[in-house]
């Protein structure tokens, strides 16, 4: 626990240190990424091609955005000079391995949610009953590994001076593995920051989404290069 609110407090002089810039940043990451994620998740819904395909679309400025997100946040922990334009600069330089981890990301998710979506649903041959609930904790298990292996891989791929996506995936699963209880409690933590941002707009607009960064990216930090 010592770990955590060593983080957790470095996380918030982060956030005190530069706050109108990550509060831009994060007014923009929210109107480029967000409208994507809920088309997605409302394409989910309904089961619908159409839908999704929209979603997709709208879903382009997301990768790259949250790469530079990312990498604000760890300019903003070593103390760099920066200004709002960081983040375009950056989101433009890493537009490459970021559609290469959005790639990745899309078919996991479509699958763990899907899975989800179809055992959660008592109208279905398998939901509804104990088997339906087994199997829906099973895949809401996966799904909550599998974010937070990708919180972790994104801060560890912004810390880099040569990026490289399988490194980060891997220096991402080696802190899990060993630190798994701390890297739990960031990752409960960001989940709950994630949920009290889409129910309190104001605080998802101002600073919700980049203060998950800059958590996970004090979380990393004595564990990545």
């Amino acid at each position: 626990m010592k770990q955590f609110w060593l983080a957790f407090r470095r996380s918030l002089g982060d956030l005190r240190e530069e706050l109108f810039l990550l509060m831009v940043a994060n007014m923009i990451w929210v109107a480029g990424a967000l409208p994507g994620i809920f088309l997605l998740g409302y394409s989910a819904l309904l089961l619908s091609l159409p839908w999704f395909g929209v979603g997709l679309l709208a879903l382009l400025p997301f990768p790259p955005l949250t790469m530079g997100l990312f990498r604000l946040a760890v300019a903003v922990s070593r103390r760099q000079p920066i200004g709002w334009k960081n983040l375009f600069s950056a989101a433009w330089q890493l537009k490459k391995p970021a559609y290469q981890w959005a790639g990745l990301n899309v078919p996991v998710m479509v699958i763990l949610l899907g899975n989800i979506r179809f055992y959660a649903d008592p109208t279905s041959p398998w939901g509804g009953g104990t088997v339906g609930l087994v199997v829906t904790a099973i895949f809401s298990a996966l799904t909550f590994l599998w974010l937070m292996w990708q919180l972790f891989t994104l801060a560890a791929f912004a810390r880099m001076e040569r990026p490289r996506l399988t490194v980060a995936f891997r220096q991402a699963a080696t802190f899990i593995a060993q630190r798994g209880m701390f890297a739990v409690s960031v990752a409960l933590v960001v989940a709950v920051l994630a949920v009290i941002s889409i129910l309190i707009p104001v605080l998802g607009l101002w600073v919700g989404f980049v203060w998950m960064g800059l958590l996970a990216n004090r979380a990393i930090e004595p564990y990545a290069n």
